[in-house]
Formats: structure tokens, sequence, C-alpha cells
């Protein structure tokens, strides 16, 4: 078992228990929690799947930012 195994069976266990927490939410309403969920498990997808998070939420925050007319470098 190599840590490439062990990463993505983690991502799997993480979309498991992303998966419970969301309907658990979802039979409440309770929307913030639902968002927070797939925040959080976004997030960690992102850093075990070695995906750059933060350069991607600059590219984010910055088409959005243009869109408004603030050119940022």
């Amino acid at each position: 078992m190599s840590i490439e195994d062990i990463k993505r069976g983690f991502i799997v266990l993480l979309a498991i228990v992303a998966g419970v927490m969301i309907f658990k939410h979802w039979k409440n309403g309770a929307w913030v929690e639902i968002l927070s969920v797939l925040g959080i498990g976004g997030i960690m997808w992102a850093l075990f799947s070695g995906k750059d998070i933060f350069a991607m939420m600059w590219q984010f925050i910055t088409a959005i930012l243009k869109v408004f007319g603030i050119h940022i470098a």
C-alpha cells in the first residue's frame, strides 16, 4: 500500500462523511451548515489531491473583481 492509496482512501472516507453531514443538515434546512461542509470538504479534497488551492482562489477573486472593473496585478 503506497501513500497515494492512503490518500485516495482518505478522500473517499472524507466524501462519505461529508455526504452524511450534508444529509443530516439537509433534513433541518440548515443551509449555512451545508455550505460549510461543502467548503471544508472542498478544501480538504484540494489539499489531499495536491491542488494549489490558494492559486485557484486568487484566480477566482481576481475574476470577480475584474467584473467590477478592479484590476489587480
